[in-house]
C-alpha cells in the first residue's frame, strides 16, 4: 500500500505492543517472541517535548543561542482490566527477563523490585479499511520509542463503568517509519538499521474473542477477601472480609503511584545513562463511599488520631493490588446530600510509601 492512503485515524485500525529493549534504533530479531499485544486498550497518547535552554550573552538583547537538549517522550496508555496481561506486566521485565510472558502464570510486579525495567514501545498505524490490524504489509506508519521506564501507574474500580488501569511509560528516543520510508523500505522487509523485523508487527494483534473472565466491573470486587480500613464505617476488622457486610456501601476504590523519573547525565554523551526513580514514592488510595452515617472519623489536637492499616483488593480475574499494612488516614470528605437530590458520600484518602505490589490474571495472556 502507499503511505497517507488513510483519511483519518481512529480506534480500530491502532494497535500498541511492548517488545524487548532493543536500543535507540529497532533491534528486534523476532516480533513473535520479542513482542506482546496489549489488549483491552483503550488509548493512547504520544507526547514529545522538546527541551531548549537559552542563554544570553552582554551587549545585545536578543538571543545567543537557543540549545537543544535531550527531548522527553511520555507514552500513556490506558485498558480496562479484562483478564489479559496488565500494562504493568507488559512494560516491564519481571516475569521472564523479556517480553516473553504470555505462558506465565500470574506475575508480580513490586514498585521497587521492578522499577529498572526498561521496555521499546511501538504504537501502530494500519489501513484505516482494514476490519483488524494485520500482516506488516496492511500498515501504514508506526512509531517506535526505545527504553522506555514505567513513570506513573493507576487503577480505577468505579460502580459505573468498567475497571481500568493506565500506565505513563518516559524515554528520550522516538522514530517514526511510514510505509515506504527510505529509512525502512516497505514495512514488512526486515531492512531497519539495527536489523529488527517488522514483519509479523502487525499479525501480533490477534483479533479474539474476549477472554474467559471478561472485563472486570464492580461486581468483579471480591469483598470477601478485600482488606479495606476500620476507618471506613461499618468495617469490622481489617482483615479479609472485613468489609463483606450490609454496612459498607464502596463507590469506587482509586489506587495511583508516580515514580518521579530523573535523569542522571555524564560527560562525553547526550543521551542520560540512567533514569532513577525519585524515592520515596508515595502510593495513594482513595476510596469513597455512600454513607449511611456520615463519616465517623474523630479528630482531635490532644490526641494521636490514627493507626496504620493494610489495604488489599483482589478481582475475580486474580488481578489484586497490595498496598502492604502501613497505610494512614491523610483526609476524609463528607459531600453531597444537598437539596439537588444526590446522596451524601464520604471518600478516605489514604497514603503510604514504596509499597505497591500488583499482581496480574493468573491467566497472564496476551493472546
Amino acid at each position: 500500500m502507499v503511505a497517507g492512503v488513510n483519511n483519518r485515524v481512529f480506534w480500530a485500525c491502532t494497535g500498541i505492543f511492548f517488545c524487548d529493549h532493543g536500543g535507540i534504533t529497532p533491534a528486534i530479531t523476532d516480533a513473535d517472541t520479542g513482542c506482546n499485544t496489549a489488549y483491552g486498550v483503550q488509548s493512547v497518547g504520544i507526547t514529545t517535548t522538546f527541551n531548549l535552554e537559552q542563554v544570553f550573552e552582554l551587549g545585545q538583547i536578543g538571543l545567543y543561542e537557543n540549545i537543544e537538549e535531550v527531548p522527553d517522550i511520555e507514552v500513556t496508555v490506558e485498558k480496562v482490566l479484562d483478564g489479559r496481561a496488565l500494562l504493568y506486566d507488559l512494560a516491564t521485565t519481571n516475569a521472564t527477563g523479556n517480553a516473553a510472558i504470555a505462558n506465565t502464570s500470574g506475575s508480580n510486579v513490586d514498585l521497587v523490585v521492578n522499577a529498572m525495567d526498561r521496555m521499546d514501545v511501538y504504537f501502530v498505524i494500519a489501513d484505516e479499511r482494514q476490519q483488524a490490524l494485520g500482516s506488516g504489509s496492511n500498515l501504514d506508519s508506526i512509531v517506535y520509542c526505545s527504553g522506555m521506564y514505567v513513570s506513573s501507574v493507576s487503577y480505577t474500580l468505579p460502580t459505573d463503568g468498567s475497571c481500568t488501569e493506565s500506565v505513563t511509560l518516559v524515554g528520550n528516543d522516538k522514530l517514526w517509519f511510514h510505509n515506504g520510508d527510505s529509512r525502512l523500505g516497505t514495512i514488512g522487509n526486515p531492512v531497519v538499521p539495527g536489523g529488527a523485523d517488522f514483519g509479523d508487527i502487525g499479525s501480533e494483534h490477534v483479533a479474539t474473542a474476549n477472554h474467559a473472565t471478561g472485563v472486570q466491573r464492580r461486581e468483579n470486587v471480591l469483598l470477601a477477601s478485600c482488606k479495606i480500613p476500620t476507618d471506613i464505617f461499618g468495617v469490622t476488622a481489617n482483615t479479609a472480609g472485613g468489609a463483606n457486610n450490609s454496612n459498607v456501601h464502596l463507590n469506587s476504590i482509586s489506587i495511583s503511584a508516580d515514580l518521579g523519573r530523573e535523569a542522571i547525565n555524564e560527560l562525553g554523551t547526550k543521551l542520560p545513562y540512567y533514569r532513577y526513580v525519585s524515592y520515596p514514592i508515595e502510593v495513594t488510595c482513595e476510596i469513597e463511599v455512600t454513607t449511611i452515617s456520615g463519616d465517623m472519623v474523630d479528630a482531635g489536637s490532644h490526641k494521636s488520631n490514627l493507626t496504620d492499616q493494610a489495604i488489599y483488593v483482589l478481582l475475580s480475574d486474580t488481578t489484586s493490588f497490595d498496598l502492604g499494612s502501613k497505610n494512614k488516614l491523610a483526609s476524609v470528605s463528607y459531600g453531597g446530600g444537598s437539596t439537588g437530590g444526590e446522596n451524601a458520600t464520604c471518600t478516605y484518602s489514604y497514603s503510604t510509601f514504596n509499597a505497591l505490589t500488583v499482581n496480574g490474571p493468573a491467566n497472564n495472556a496476551t493472546a
